[in-house]
């Protein structure tokens, strides 16, 4: 069986603190089931620090694009 491991990440490395606080999930819960119906995932995890917000997921086909996209529509602040 083919899986694909997802990560996707925002990062006080690899961005300035007003662009990431601009990532923030304000009810990781939702977002968290939101992201599985949306997205196509089989499984996620949410990870948000002060530091850092990732994304690690499943899903049997490759479909980063969508994820990206959804990302910006649904689940972070602006």
């Amino acid at each position: 069986m083919n899986q694909n491991i997802i990560n996707a990440r925002v990062t006080f490395r690899n961005s300035p603190i007003h662009i990431l606080e601009q990532f923030t999930i304000k009810n990781v819960e939702n977002a968290y089931e939101q992201f599985k119906k949306h997205s196509g995932l089989d499984e996620c995890v949410i990870i948000q620090t002060c530091n850092r917000i990732e994304l690690f997921a499943k899903s049997k086909i490759d479909n980063s694009d969508k994820i990206k996209k959804n990302m910006g529509k649904y689940y972070w602040t602006r």
